[in-house]
């Protein structure tokens, strides 16, 4: 007998016995081939490289990345309305990239003829799926009142808790944004939606994270998907004094749904060899940062 998957919607919300699986991305969009599911708390405590899965626990994933995480009617509907949009446009970036290296990578690229709404509702549809009602739970502790302390980086902490809890909340927004076809128009105060261009194989499903920058105190709420040949990062309550990544796609929301157009748009080309939220260094940047970490101990 074949093993359900019981749980809550991704979109609809509604309880099911049997969840349909999600493909993060798109099957058409390069996902169609087996894939090894690792824990991002598998690489804690690890001395090898962050690239190196080889000897971590892992979940087979025949199907190719993804979740159960839709009821079938969702999975069937959103595939219909949007997929085919989001394999188009991923397919003309891996023509762009076979053809060039990314040294010589275009500032721009123009995709004529595009659904801008259709492409970016697929791009949320894959968020609600990685920040499912199961994963948002985590979060739903963040609601009790915690007094602050002295210490900046305990305040700083402890707000960045209250934010991801707040974060948590706006996801049902998304969810309505995606189950209306018509629906058009994202809340920039809200969300911000960037995508950047990445060649790696590895594939990379963060749900709500907080970052923060210790040198001045700041932190930023933010879920990120990073599958070749595109990575997307949807940042919530996003403020001006922040420095975001990739180029923001978040005015794609204010087409409608038949609405076509030709967009010209900067290139991002970014590496990714970690699991850590907002990570682009090169392996040779990361295992310099491992080489004087490990000086660091043996010295002090």
């Amino acid at each position: 007998m074949a093993k359900k998957h019981p749980g809550f919607c991704a979109l609809c919300g509604e309880y099911f016995d049997d969840l349909s699986f999600e493909h993060i991305p798109p099957r058409s969009a390069f996902n169609k081939f087996s894939a090894r599911a690792v824990s991002g708390k598998d690489f804690i405590g690890k001395t090898t490289v962050p690239w190196d899965l080889k000897h971590l626990p892992y979940d087979n994933l025949q199907r190719g990345m993804g979740k159960y995480s839709l009821c079938s009617v969702c999975n069937s509907t959103a595939g219909v309305w949007y997929v085919k949009e989001y394999k188009k446009i991923s397919h003309i970036f891996v023509e762009a990239l076979a053809q060039i290296t990314s040294a010589d990578f275009p500032q721009c690229i123009e995709i004529k003829e595009m659904y801008p709404l259709r492409f970016i509702k697929q791009v949320i549809c894959m968020f609600c799926s990685v920040n499912n009602q199961e994963s948002l739970r985590a979060y739903n502790m963040a609601e009790q009142e915690i007094s602050l302390q002295d210490n900046p980086l305990v305040q700083m902490m402890i707000e960045s808790k209250k934010s991801l809890y707040q974060a948590s909340k706006l996801v049902d927004e998304l969810r309505r944004f995606v189950l209306d076809k018509n629906a058009s128009g994202l809340d920039s105060k809200k969300f911000k939606v960037c995508m950047y261009v990445t060649k790696s194989s590895l594939h990379k499903l963060n749900g709500l994270s907080s970052v923060m920058k210790i040198e001045n105190n700041t932190f930023s709420i933010s879920s990120e998907i990073s599958t070749f040949p595109l990575g997307f990062i949807l940042y919530f309550n996003p403020t001006e004094d922040l420095e975001y990544k990739g180029v923001d796609i978040t005015n794609f929301a204010n087409c409608n749904y038949d609405d076509i157009a030709s967009v010209r748009m900067p290139v991002f080309v970014y590496e990714m060899n970690t699991w850590v939220p907002l990570d682009y260094r090169t392996k040779a940047e990361i295992q310099k940062g491992i080489n004087e970490a490990e000086d660091f101990l043996n010295n002090r």
